[in-house]
């Protein structure tokens, strides 16, 4: 009888640790990495510098509110901002890390907020943020949602393009 009282209590003491255990996790696990971010470039072939523009689409996948600035403004990667960009070009058969010909710093002036399943588009320029000559580019964005969120940074996917002569905005 003992016996069968101590296993009981035993028993009761791992199911509360298990229920404590797993609010605790599910508390925490709304701010998990479960954002989709989608870089596309309409012309992969640049021929304008019109044709310089990139679409970021961001989707929540997570139950807490996600934090975004409303405008769509850009900065570069290691400057100050909530998307940056990074852009290479290919060199010797090697994609090497360009650097702007301005600093671009954007704090978010206007906040929205996306709910799980919501999504939000953004459309940039990239004509006046680097140089661009004969060759063969790739750029991604990455996006700072720690400034703004319990949550970490996230880099898109890498869109390529090629620009056939030297674009001047």
């Amino acid at each position: 009888m003992i016996r069968r009282q101590r296993k009981r209590k035993s028993l009761i003491g791992l199911l509360v640790l298990f229920i404590l255990t797993t609010s605790y996790y599910d508390a925490f696990s709304a701010y998990k990495d479960s954002v989709e971010f989608h870089l596309t470039i309409p012309k992969a072939e640049i021929l304008t510098w019109h044709d310089l523009t990139i679409n970021l689409t961001i989707t929540s996948k997570q139950r807490a509110p996600l934090v975004l600035p409303k405008d769509g403004v850009i900065g570069y990667v290691h400057g100050e901002g909530f998307f940056l960009i990074e852009a290479q070009k290919k060199i010797n058969g090697k994609y090497v890390t360009i650097q702007g010909d301005a600093r671009i710093d954007n704090p978010p002036s206007y906040l929205d907020t996306l709910h799980m399943n919501d999504t939000r588009k953004f459309k940039f320029s990239l004509a006046l943020f680097y140089q661009y000559t004969k060759g063969d580019y790739r750029i991604r964005v990455l996006t700072i949602l720690s400034q703004l969120n319990p949550t970490k940074d996230i880099y898109s996917n890498w869109v390529y393009f090629s620009c056939k002569k030297e674009i001047y905005p």
